[in-house]
């Protein structure tokens, strides 16, 4: 019996319920159907880069990983557990704090960023974000931030194209004037967001695409409403 298997039938114990997933997007889905539950999740250090949108999610109360990683850390990381006892200890410590809750523990250990795949060539802009529709219906349904804005996706073109004095003008006006209603111009737009949403969507990135969850939110209410 594997060291996993052990961990997870002495977790099963004492948590209600238990997933595993190698999929990002399919455990992404999945907390975004979770609602009153306590979720705690384990992740493998590949998928370090998910503490940012995991952070948008109120009902992930912690994060256990179980190597070493590089990105930056949140409140709810609890810290680095490479030995199952170690973690068994923190997880029973953690979990006896909602006696009353129904509590979920998800496993996710593989990174899918690596796959770069290459979708179908389309004519329609709006077609481009249906690349994956379990994908769009999660950044539809996604918990929204106390800050509402486009900073990430700020961020990080400023970070792409600081060399690039011509975008970085457009980034300034964007941050400027952008409004809700005017996402499929901007997207539309030879600019920075059209070069970058396509590359995100053409690699299937989808820490990129949470930078731009917003503009694509707000791009699919146009659509919706035309």
């Amino acid at each position: 019996m594997t060291d996993e298997k052990i961990l997870r039938d002495n977790v099963e114990k004492f948590v209600n319920d238990i997933r595993i997933f190698d999929d990002v997007n399919e455990c992404i889905a999945e907390l975004s159907s979770v609602c009153e539950e306590k979720v705690i999740l384990r992740l493998g250090s590949d998928l370090s880069y998910l503490i940012s949108i995991l952070d948008d999610f109120n009902q992930v109360q912690y994060i256990y990983f179980s190597e070493p990683f590089k990105c930056k850390s949140s409140v709810k990381v609890r810290g680095v557990f490479n030995d199952n006892i170690q973690l068994f200890d923190q997880l029973q410590k953690d979990i006896n704090a909602w006696k009353n809750h129904h509590v979920y523990l998800i496993l996710c250990y593989v990174d899918f960023r690596r796959m770069e795949t290459t979708i179908q060539d389309v004519q329609n802009h709006a077609v481009r974000f249906m690349w994956s529709q379990m994908l769009l219906e999660t950044l539809l349904q996604m918990p929204s931030s106390s800050n509402n804005t486009n900073k990430d996706l700020l961020e990080e073109a400023r970070r792409l194209y600081a060399n690039n004095e011509r975008f970085l003008a457009v980034i300034e006006e964007f941050e400027r004037e952008y409004q809700a209603d005017d996402a499929i111009k901007w997207y539309t737009r030879e600019s920075f967001l059209y070069q970058l949403i396509n590359k995100a969507l053409r690699t299937r990135d989808i820490c990129l695409i949470f930078k731009f969850r917003y503009l694509i939110r707000h791009t699919c209410k146009q659509l919706k409403d035309q």
